[in-house]
């Protein structure tokens, strides 16, 4: 019909999680025969969708501490990390 109606979107961070509030109303009626519980109930699972199938984010390997030597440890780790996240390059 073509009334304006509102919808805000808060996310906030829950740990290492995050918490979406989403909340839509009507400008003009006390009622909306449903229509705005309907597109909140649409948008959580289109939100659900793209969570399920997004690919984890890479975290990219830290360079080794400055003064590592070349044969340390730690440098032997970054190299091997650094290996994994870059398959086909040559190292």
């Amino acid at each position: 019909m073509g009334f304006r109606e509102d919808i805000s979107i808060r996310v906030t961070p829950d740990g290492e999680e995050s918490r979406v509030d989403i909340r839509s109303s009507s400008r003009y009626f006390e009622s909306d025969l449903g229509s705005n519980a309907a597109r909140v109930s649409k948008l959580i699972e289109e939100i659900n969708s793209a969570v399920d199938n997004a690919k984890p984010a890479q975290k990219k390997p830290q360079a080794p501490a400055e003064g590592a030597g070349e044969d340390s440890e730690e440098v032997t780790r970054w190299r091997h990390s650094w290996a994994r996240a870059n398959p086909g390059y040559p190292e």
